[in-house]
């Protein structure tokens, strides 16, 4: 079967699947058409055939009729067009209102996807994944193919380049990563990220903004606070789920090397060549209450990807964030890392990963870990290096998942796809009651 022929098989199995409210009124429609047919083939008194005409004299009375006056083609006529009109008309705009509650977004990915997004993503599970970076992203990229419940909780520590202007000049939480989760949840993901990639040249003050960066930042000053400013900007990106601070308060990173060197700002951090003893926030600062209820009333929490300490542990430490993810009844899951980060995490193993997130994760603890399982023999040597070896003497308690998650295209990143199908079957797989409608039909192809 071609491809034209597997997309007009999609398109029909959405059409047709339970709860969508189109099927019945199509049928209703046909039927009535019939019925003007047949009302017309009266008063034109074409030939109908002998089977037809009984049944159709049955539903007009027409033996009443004919034993008192005589045959009434007219009548019988009339009766079928009017009743046939009336009922085409009912079905008509039941028709439209089950085509129309599918609200329209900006995104060009047409009817029959919006359809499939807005009947079936929406039953997927609440998932909050927590974190920042360019790891969370891909994840995000994934999941919202499962999912519309999903809430990104995003590290707010940034203080370097456009992000670092920003909240200096501004005083709203640094935008960066923010921007880059919304991007990954964008319907039409890379047009949008085209723009909202888009840095200013030159030599002036715009010079090495982002224009997402600005976008997010002028939503922000037009609807009066940080927290609506990226609820506008989600919905003028047609995002599927959410995107919030893990707080909305200026956070100051801090961190305390080996050799007892302190380092305080998350742009100093990622510049170091040693090991990280400890790391922590030097100012009193608390979590962004939507983000604690996000992570309250979520069926699975997850931790990373991302960089181990200025995006993940950063996140963990804002206090309220780790009581929250303590107290939740969610699955937790913990998305290792597949490459060292070159100074926040040089020579680490799996091993030293998962310590770090139980470490800070107290009082929680995870109760899977996700870790890559291939690294691919092509690989030039600087890139293999760097990559985290599958095999471990792990010591924590938590299970370990070795699947292969790695991206061919860019192998120091996951693959989204592979990445969320396997997250989401072990949610389904932990909760085994659960059923996932994405996972038992599959994702069709007309919206793949």
């Amino acid at each position: 079967m071609n491809n034209r022929s597997n997309r007009v098989v999609n398109a029909l199995t959405i059409l047709i699947s339970p709860g969508i409210g189109i099927k019945r009124w199509i049928l209703l429609s046909a039927i009535a058409l019939g019925l003007i047919f047949l009302g017309a083939g009266f008063l034109a008194e074409i030939a109908l055939g002998n089977n037809l005409i009984h049944y159709a004299r049955l539903l007009t009375l027409g033996y009443v009729f004919d034993s008192a006056t005589g045959t009434l083609p007219l009548l019988r006529g009339g009766l079928f067009l009017i009743f046939g009109a009336l009922v085409f008309s009912i079905a008509a705009v039941k028709l439209y209102a089950a085509i129309t509650r599918f609200k329209p977004t900006t995104s060009p990915i047409g009817f029959l996807d919006e359809v499939y997004i807005q009947r079936y993503l929406i039953l997927g599970p609440k998932i909050v994944a927590i974190g920042g970076g360019t790891g969370l992203s891909n994840l995000l990229r994934g999941l919202k193919n499962y999912t519309t419940n999903l809430t990104a909780v995003v590290s707010v520590g940034d203080d370097g380049g456009s992000s670092g202007r920003l909240r200096d000049e501004l005083n709203i939480p640094p935008p960066g990563d923010i921007r880059n989760c919304m991007i990954a949840l964008a319907d039409s993901e890379i047009i949008m990220q085209s723009l909202m990639d888009y840095r200013f040249p030159g030599t002036g003050d715009l010079r090495g903004h982002s224009f997402g960066n600005l976008l997010i930042a002028a939503m922000a000053d037009l609807s009066g606070s940080f927290e609506k400013g990226i609820q506008q900007a989600g919905q003028f990106l047609a995002i599927r789920g959410r995107v919030l601070p893990a707080s909305l308060e200026r956070v100051t990173l801090a961190v305390e090397t080996v050799s007892t060197r302190k380092v305080i700002g998350e742009s100093k951090i990622g510049e170091l060549r040693e090991p990280i003893k400890r790391m922590y926030i030097l100012n009193k600062v608390k979590a962004f209450q939507e983000s604690i209820d996000a992570i309250s009333d979520a069926d699975l929490i997850i931790i990373g990807p991302g960089s181990l300490f200025t995006s993940i542990v950063a996140s963990l430490l804002i206090p309220g964030i780790n009581e929250a993810i303590s107290k939740s009844s969610a699955l937790k899951l913990y998305v290792s890392n597949l490459a060292m980060q070159p100074g926040e995490t040089t020579s680490f193993s799996l091993d030293d990963h998962i310590q770090i997130i139980y470490d800070y994760m107290k009082p929680a603890v995870p109760d899977l870990v996700l870790a890559n399982n291939h690294i691919p023999d092509n690989l030039d040597p600087a890139t293999a290096n760097l990559l985290i070896k599958p095999f471990t003497e792990h010591k924590g308690t938590a299970p370990i998942l070795f699947e292969s998650l790695l991206n061919t295209d860019d192998p120091l990143y996951h693959d989204p796809r592979k990445l969320a199908q396997i997250t989401m079957e072990s949610i389904y797989e932990s909760r085994r009651d659960a059923k996932s409608p994405v996972l038992q039909y599959g994702q069709p192809e007309i919206y793949q």
